[in-house]
């Protein structure tokens, strides 16, 4: 029963987040609109692999799809919420770069029933990269007046702190796969189940709040000398 529960708690969760992201879509500024697509395809892709697990039908084909296409809708979240020209440059490159590896790791091993860890941490380690952009612009310019009620910080804090569970899995999935019971494997991914549930959670949180006022120069300075 409590299995069953925290498998389907992540889904509950994004398709409850895609739907009240629909709802609210034209109110949302550019950013939060990024995360509603987000939220959309998640719910699609996580809705789908269920439904083919539930037919006892194979669903890993969909992770590289789901690497891919968060890997692009994030970066499209970020480039509008800390509008860089330089990742907006880059942009394009990362995600055909993943692409690009996606079909070749495909191509190089065929089959339907193989995790691929490699494309996971790269997943991960470019989610930790733009959540550190989002912590490092505001270290540096301080245009926040209170973290807690910035959508960004949710969404940065549960991609850094998810991005670095998953990363710990998978470079060791296919280890603890060889040299593990199955029952040990089981309680890890429900440890990853747990970080998904934890970062749609987060999305959940950036959803429901108003974006926080941007500090006025005199707050800037004031923030600063109270700091040193």
């Amino acid at each position: 029963m409590l299995s069953s529960i925290l498998y389907n708690t992540p889904m509950t969760l994004v398709i409850i987040a895609s739907i009240w992201g629909i709802m609210c879509f034209r109110q949302l500024p550019p950013s939060l609109r990024a995360l509603v697509l987000l939220l959309c395809f998640d719910a699609i892709m996580e809705s789908t692999g269920s439904l083919l697990q539930y037919f006892k039908r194979p669903n890993l084909f969909l992770f590289p799809i789901v690497i891919v296409g968060e890997a692009g809708l994030m970066l499209l979240l970020y480039t509008r919420a800390l509008q860089s020209a330089w990742l907006q440059r880059v942009a394009p490159w990362i995600v055909g770069f993943l692409t690009a590896y996606a079909l070749l790791d495909t191509l190089l091993v065929p089959g339907t029933v193989r995790f691929r860890p490699s494309l996971q941490v790269m997943s991960d380690l470019l989610s930790l990269y733009l959540g550190g952009m989002y912590f490092r612009k505001q270290l540096n310019e301080l245009q926040v007046a209170r973290l807690e009620r910035d959508p960004l910080f949710w969404i940065s804090a549960g991609l850094v702190l998810t991005s670095l569970g998953n990363l710990l899995i998978s470079l060791f999935s296919n280890y603890l796969l060889l040299n593990y019971s199955q029952q040990f494997n089981i309680y890890i991914w429900r440890i990853h189940t747990v970080f998904v549930g934890l970062l749609y959670t987060c999305y959940c949180i950036a959803l429901w709040l108003r974006p926080a006022k941007a500090l006025t120069a005199e707050e800037t300075l004031e923030t600063s000398r109270s700091t040193w």
